[in-house]
Order: C-alpha cells, then sequence, then structure tokens
C-alpha cells in the first residue's frame, strides 16, 4: 500500500479505538471513518457529533469498499470473538488488512481469517490513552508497533503516517517481553506516584499540593531521562546513603515499607556496583537482598 487506506473500519469503540480516530480526523489524510460497535447507538463523542465517522452495531452495514482496513480495537481476551465476527460477516478479502491493537498479540490470532483472502497484521499504540486530551497530544508523537504480512504492514505505516507516529518493529517471538516492558512503565509509575502522594499527604502535605509538587519532580526525571537514560536517577541509595535508607525504612511499615524496599532492591541490583564494597554490602543487610 503506497498511501493511505481507502476506508479505515475499527470495530470496537473503547478509549483506544476513539483516540486513534479522533486524530485521523484531524489529520491531513481525510479518512472515511466507521465504527462498529455493540450499542444500538454510537458514543456521545465529536467523532459522531461532528459527522466524522459512521457507525453501525453490526458489521453487515459496512460499506463493501474494494479496499480498507479493519482494526480490532478490543480487549485482548475478546479477540477471538472478534475475530470470528469479522470471519463470518466482516469486510475480509483481497484489497483489505485486518490489524489489531493489542499488544501482546502477534498475528496468528487472526488466522481463522486467512481463507478471506484478507492480509492479517498488527498495529499497537506504544501509548497511554486514559485520557482522550492525553492521546490527542501524544498519539501523534508516539511509537506504533507493526508487524504481520507484508501487505498488513504496509496499511499499518499507511495509518501510522496518517497518525504523525513512528513505526517501530518488535519480532513476535519478543511479543509478550515487549508487552511487559510497556505495561511496566504504563502501570508502574502511576503506582510509584500514588505511593508517593500518599505519603507525603501522611507527611503533614496538602494532598493537592503534594500531587502536584510530585508531578513537577517527574517531569524533571522524564526531561533527564530522555538525556541521560538510567543516570537520570537520583535518591540516598545511588548517593550511598545508607543511613538514610535506613530511616526511610523505619517510618514505614507494612506493604508501604515492602514496597519501598522492593523498589530499592532493584535500583540496588542497578547501581550497586557502583558502589563501594562495604556501602554495597550495608545495603544488602538493610534489604535482605542476596549479594
Amino acid at each position: 500500500m503506497s498511501g493511505p487506506p481507502a476506508a479505515v473500519v475499527f470495530v470496537g469503540t473503547g478509549r483506544a479505538a476513539l483516540a486513534l480516530g479522533h486524530v485521523l480526523a484531524r489529520g491531513d489524510c481525510a479518512l472515511p471513518l466507521h465504527y462498529v460497535g455493540r450499542r444500538p447507538h454510537a458514543p456521545d463523542h465529536p467523532l459522531f457529533r461532528e459527522g466524522h465517522a459512521r457507525y453501525s452495531d453490526t458489521l453487515r452495514a459496512v460499506p463493501a469498499d474494494p479496499a480498507g482496513v479493519l482494526l480490532l480495537a478490543v480487549a485482548d481476551d475478546a479477540l477471538a470473538e472478534a475475530v470470528g465476527g469479522v470471519r463470518r460477516e466482516g469486510p475480509c478479502g483481497p484489497g483489505w488488512s485486518v490489524l489489531h491493537l493489542s499488544g501482546v498479540h502477534d498475528a496468528s490470532i487472526l488466522e481463522p481469517l486467512r481463507p478471506r483472502g484478507c492480509a492479517l497484521g498488527t498495529l499497537h499504540p506504544l501509548q497511554a490513552l486514559s485520557r482522550p486530551e492525553t492521546a490527542l497530544e501524544m498519539l501523534p508523537r508516539s511509537s506504533f508497533t507493526v508487524s504481520g504480512d507484508a501487505d498488513a504492514q504496509a496499511a499499518a505505516r499507511a495509518l501510522v503516517a496518517c497518525l504523525g507516529g513512528q513505526a517501530l518493529t518488535i519480532p513476535d517471538e519478543g511479543r509478550g517481553l515487549y508487552h511487559a516492558a510497556a505495561s511496566l512503565v504504563a502501570g508502574g509509575v502511576p503506582v510509584l506516584m500514588e505511593a508517593a502522594t500518599r505519603w507525603m499527604s501522611q507527611a503533614g502535605g496538602e494532598p493537592e499540593a503534594s500531587r502536584a509538587a510530585l508531578q513537577g519532580l517527574l517531569e524533571g526525571v522524564v526531561a533527564n531521562l530522555r538525556v541521560e537514560g538510567l543516570g537520570a536517577a537520583s535518591g540516598p541509595l545511588i548517593r550511598g546513603d545508607v543511613g538514610t535508607v535506613a530511616r526511610h525504612l523505619q517510618r514505614l511499615d507494612g506493604d508501604d515499607r515492602d514496597f519501598y524496599a522492593q523498589v530499592s532492591r532493584a535500583l540496588l541490583r542497578a547501581f550497586g556496583p557502583t558502589l563501594p564494597p562495604d556501602t554495597r554490602a550495608a545495603f544488602h543487610a538493610l534489604l535482605h537482598e542476596d549479594p
């Protein structure tokens, strides 16, 4: 596929599907969009209110264009059911590419569609899509993992170009580890921030002010991370301040203490070789980490 697809059909109306469609509708490609959902009426969303996309509650209502891309934007556990629906009544044949948005699955889950003659592949947006405003801002600067048949990859890359993103290739055998990495960042950072905000509030800080202060710190870490990588990490363990880490552990208890210790052990594994041997040994003893 040398240019944008003639039509784009989303199966699913969740956050990822609506965010991708919204960016496509606002871009330069002017792609006709069609959404297929379970409810009889379209979601209350600008895509439908402003006439950028059509909606139906059945695949049979999708126009029979000679070529296009069908995106399965459903939960991982619902993919097999969605594939069955496309196999029975979806637009899938020569000239069509079917892509799923799952990060953990490769294109093999789409194999039941092979006899229909469509190209099969994946397109996973490597971005947090929990808030529409953030998605609209960040998707055009995001990476999208593509895989599958040559024609499907070409269709996926054409969509990535329309979205303003960058295509990323991950071998199928690395898909699970790739998704674990993405999940660690997408889920781990908010958990760290929640714990830190709660601890600062327990220390006497006003909750909203504490959250804002820590978000400012996080923005600085991210800015440094772009330049320094792991070198952006800072704190008492990296400086070798055993006494400070011990005081932190004394102040915390229960699950919070275990959580802090687990993160500190990860830091020790990363930065332990840079510390003097006696300091490293003291941290190992404090954190009950085998040297």
